[in-house]
């Protein structure tokens, strides 16, 4: 292999593959990415066996060929050179790196011993809209679980049907949903995407275009956008009913201000720390107050104006504060919406700017 390629465009590339690449890795080449130059262009591929990227660059190919090197080193090296053409040469297994008057000889791994990553998506690939996905991972992320004793929840469940995509995740404690109305052909389809993949496509995506294919037969997602597929495993097992979970009616509606309330919750929090994060939410007719108390530190309240309905006597409901906060956090309306039964059911809070985004807390169990 020998090819000449842009130190700026190498350099962002490999920054990128080397987020999908193993960490202490009991296999060697598992370290290391795969350099392939092909016709008119370079192509990075990197894997930890969970997901992986494939990354495609133009270059002058003078020499077709692969090799794989480390990738720490690889990367370290191309940051440091100066802006302008580097020239790569593999010969057996190693790479010889020359920019300016810098050279190097980089040794490396035959690229037969490389695992086999999906570079390209077949004819069963379909579009999504990019902008409205972007959206609705923002929304949903945030409450996967890092659980990996129930693997299936470290995942986003994806379920398409006659009107679109709905994406859910949970942690066993909050639930969010988010529906993307679209037009698909997909009907009656349910995938788990591992929480690390799509976090990676909503930090890279800033194309247009969005192609996917999950293919049965792999057990594998593949997403390509720009110059870049990115792929990974699909979570097997069983996703929770969400839809049961998700009340059907309620007792209580409340609605107020989104900046008073994240205000409160923040105030609340300073007291809570020390109490397991917990806040009790207390709704009276005419408004609705944040506490928070610690047998150290002492006491707090902040009343909000509300509009509240469907309230006969008071209602206490206890949430551990951080849920609140992060869902606060993505929400685009200036209002806040919950949705409550007794002190014991979720309570479902929700962003009237966004019908198609609810989000469900379980509240804590409080003495008395």
């Amino acid at each position: 292999m020998k090819i000449e390629v842009l130190q700026e465009k190498l350099s962002k590339s490999l920054n990128i593959s080397s987020r999908f690449v193993a960490n202490r890795a009991q296999l060697p080449i598992l370290n290391n990415v795969m350099l392939d130059g092909n016709k008119t262009k370079l192509s990075i591929y990197a894997t930890n066996l969970e997901m992986s990227a494939v990354i495609s660059i133009g270059s002058k190919v003078t020499t077709s060929g692969k090799i794989t090197v480390p990738s720490r080193i690889l990367t370290d090296i191309i940051t440091n050179l100066s802006p302008g053409n580097v020239s790569l040469e593999a010969e057996k297994e190693q790479l010889k790196i020359s920019a300016g008057s810098f050279n190097c000889n980089l040794m490396g791994i035959n690229a037969s011993d490389f695992p086999n990553v999906p570079s390209v998506l077949s004819k069963a690939s379909f579009k999504l809209p990019y902008d409205l996905l972007l959206k609705a991972l923002l929304k949903t992320l945030f409450c996967v679980s890092n659980d990996e004793a129930r693997p299936i929840l470290t995942g986003v469940l994806f379920v398409f049907g006659s009107s679109g995509l709905t994406l859910v995740a949970t942690d066993g404690f909050r639930l969010s949903l988010k529906k993307i109305p679209f037009k698909t052909d997909i009907k009656d389809q349910r995938v788990v995407i591992p929480k690390n993949i799509l976090l990676e496509i909503s930090k890279l995506l800033k194309s247009d275009s969005l192609n996917v294919e999950f293919n049965e037969d792999s057990n594998q997602a593949l997403f390509q956008f720009e110059d870049i597929v990115l792929s990974s495993r699909i979570i097997d097992g069983e996703f929770p009913d969400f839809e049961k979970i998700i009340p059907k009616s309620f007792e209580v509606t409340v609605n107020l201000g989104k900046e008073g309330f994240a205000q409160a919750v923040k105030l609340s929090s300073v007291f809570a720390r020390e109490s397991s994060n917990v806040i009790k939410l207390t709704i009276k007719k005419d408004g609705l107050t944040v506490s928070s108390e610690s047998e150290k530190a002492g006491t707090q309240t902040s009343h909000l104006d509300a509009k509240v309905e469907g309230l006969t006597n008071d209602l206490v409901v206890a949430y551990n504060f951080r849920f609140i906060e992060e869902f606060l956090n993505v929400i685009e309306g200036e209002d806040v919406g919950i949705e409550l039964t007794d002190s014991t059911s979720p309570g479902v809070f929700k962003d009237p700017k966004d019908p198609n985004f609810l989000h469900l807390i379980m509240p804590v169990k409080i003495q008395g």
